[in-house]
């Protein structure tokens, strides 16, 4: 066997093997890339028959004490914070589908906080997956803090401030 046929065969081998590797990695990127459905079904019943349209519709409407006792806040506070949140929270239609509104992301927000429910019940509730959840209530507690913290949390900047604070807590009482 000559040196040329050697060199020959082990580039013919190489090549194979090249090929074959390339191969397999076409087609595991074919898997992944490949979904069986897009949305869950569970998803696609949200906007007929998740729970914030029957939430808006009997809640709001008959009793806003059930209304608090969902969501730990009336229903004129929460439209008042729906109306400061919204432009931050508040997201675009596209041509493959509807956003989920402001209102139903705040109520997302605010159940969580009531609850302290997993992202998984509040899955479940909302009819919203549980990435999409979590996007919302980091969002939603942002945009509550962003937009509320000026008027509603007053910070101590001032030592003095806070020792006669302190001293009123303890002493005065």
């Amino acid at each position: 066997m000559s040196l040329k046929t050697s060199t020959r065969k082990r580039k013919i081998a190489a090549a194979i093997i090249l090929h074959c590797c390339l191969e397999e990695e076409e087609e595991q990127e074919l898997k992944l890339r490949t979904r069986t459905t897009w949305v869950q079904e569970l998803y696609l019943e949200r906007e007929e028959s998740g729970f914030f349209r029957s939430f808006q519709s009997i809640f709001r409407s008959n009793s806003a004490d059930r209304f608090k006792d969902f969501a730990r806040i009336n229903p004129d506070d929460f439209d008042f914070i729906l109306e400061r949140v919204r432009p931050l929270i508040e997201k675009a239609d596209t041509k493959l589908r509807r956003a989920i509104s402001a209102a139903e992301r705040l109520a997302v927000t605010l159940r969580y906080l009531a609850t302290g429910d997993s992202m998984q019940s509040l899955s479940f509730l909302f009819k919203i997956s549980v990435p999409s959840i979590s996007m919302m209530v980091h969002e939603g507690c942002d945009a509550i803090y962003k937009t509320l913290k000026d008027d509603f949390l007053k910070v101590r900047n001032n030592l003095f401030h806070f020792k006669f604070h302190m001293w009123l807590v303890w002493f005065a009482h």
